[in-house]
């Protein structure tokens, strides 16, 4: 078993996964991997699998968490920006942040010839670090995972889903995505989720979906992933639902509630990236230096009030959409 505390960050794509999963970075104490069942993708647990099956995934989750905390894949170590860490001397930080740059360049130079880089932590030297994960493609396993490692810490992200839609549209339209598939026409995801027990409660089916808007599959996906992410982990004590909005609207205080619920005392570097991150405004797609308020609701002058309501009539039917109809 994994013996570090385990703080697990999922949310679908586009849901502000990645500052949030920076904001728990800048702590002096975490060990983050970003994405790592992106990189290593975790095959042996059905996409929707059911919560209650968690009992015969309980040592490969475990030894998956042992192998992406000693990776030195670039992908999962190297987000920037950096942090110091408590666990770590600054010429392991230094050589670390060396080998990454390194890795980063060779990869412009030839696609896929990134080096592996030294790992930020030396685990025959330091256990005294907390393991963050943060996945945008676990989110309807979440209740496998969490019933998996005792004692971890979940934290469910969501986004409004205009937002959400609004970027994803935003990113295929751009050809930020690698997939050829727009995610609304992703047909045998949508087959997955139609028979979930969450679908089944909509009287959703193929035929249905077919007859709607790109945004409408877009929302039913929202509500379908998101739904099931909760209806599985609700009566966890150990989890807890964080909207990006809440977090964009009041960064300090809303990163504060999160790390005192995730076991963290609050850091001033946190409280420093927290500023730095919310002054700037960069158009970089994936930057994680936005003006927090204008990216949260930038999708009011983008969809057309057409497709807003829309949107809003697929969610009003879910549970988990309530959480956003005071904001349309």
């Amino acid at each position: 078993m994994i013996k570090q505390p385990i703080i697990l960050l999922f949310g679908m794509p586009r849901s502000g996964t990645t500052w949030i999963g920076k904001i728990f970075d800048s702590h002096r104490h975490t060990l983050y991997r970003h994405e790592p069942d992106t990189w290593d993708k975790i095959n042996e647990i059905p996409l929707l699998e059911s919560a209650g099956s968690s009992a015969k995934y309980v040592d490969f989750i475990n030894e998956y968490v042992e192998q992406f905390v000693l990776s030195r894949r670039p992908e999962i170590n190297g987000k920037l920006p950096f942090f110091n860490k408590a666990y770590a001397s600054p010429m392991r930080q230094g050589l670390f942040r060396g080998s990454v740059l390194l890795s980063g360049a060779l990869s412009v130079l030839k696609k896929d010839l990134g080096l592996p880089v030294i790992r930020p932590v030396n685990r025959h030297l330091s256990t005294n670090f907390v393991v963050v994960w943060k996945s945008i493609q676990l989110l309807g396993r979440m209740g496998v995972i969490v019933n998996s490692l005792p004692g971890c810490k979940g934290i469910h992200i969501l986004r409004h889903p205009c937002g959400y839609i609004t970027s994803v549209l935003s990113g295929e339209n751009n050809k930020k995505f690698t997939s050829f598939v727009s995610a609304s026409e992703d047909y045998p995801l949508y087959e997955r989720l139609l028979a979930t027990e969450q679908a089944a409660s909509y009287g959703l089916s193929m035929d249905k979906l077919l007859t709607l808007s790109p945004e409408e599959r877009l929302a039913w996906r929202w509500v379908l992933f998101n739904e099931k992410a909760h209806d599985d982990t609700k009566d966890n004590n150990n989890v807890m639902v964080l909207r990006y909005e809440d977090m964009c609207a009041n960064p300090v205080e809303t990163a504060q509630s999160c790390f005192e619920f995730s076991g963290l005392e609050w850091c001033e570097q946190t409280m420093e990236f927290l500023g730095a991150s919310t002054r700037k405004d960069s158009d970089s797609y994936y930057s994680v230096y936005k003006n927090p308020e204008k990216a949260a609701s930038k999708w009011r002058t983008v969809l057309s009030q057409e497709k807003i309501d829309a949107i809003k009539a697929v969610i009003a039917k879910s549970p988990i959409g309530q959480r956003y109809m005071d904001d349309f």
